[in-house]
């Protein structure tokens, strides 16, 4: 579980979670026309990431299979926050927005 920017509200960078003897790869997916600057967050084993182009998107971690992917007119240039089965994010305009994490439809939006 990563919900925020570096773990958690301390920023603390940490994960309890231990690393197997020998890691492998267990899926990759590229996304060729589009580039991030944001990091990740994970809750639920789901990803969530936008990217510079205006997608917000929520991956499966098991297998990397795309959930859903919300377009927006600007992108993200910070990483996303997840609690109570919503994902916040704000864009390059300052326009703050909450998605549903099942199948992000727009909750809210607020202009800062």
């Amino acid at each position: 579980r990563w919900p925020v920017f570096r773990g958690d509200a301390a920023s603390q960078g940490y994960s309890p979670s231990k690393m197997p003897q020998k890691p492998r790869l267990i899926w990759q997916r590229e996304f060729p026309k589009t580039a991030f600057e944001a990091a990740p967050v994970i809750d639920k084993g789901i990803v969530y990431i936008g990217d510079l182009d205006g997608g917000m998107m929520a991956i499966r971690l098991s297998d990397g299979e795309l959930l859903w992917r919300v377009s927006t007119e600007s992108g993200f240039p910070a990483a996303a926050a997840v609690r109570d089965e919503k994902v916040i994010f704000c864009d390059f305009d300052g326009l703050v927005r909450c998605l549903k994490t099942i199948d992000g439809s727009e909750l809210w939006q607020f202009q800062t």
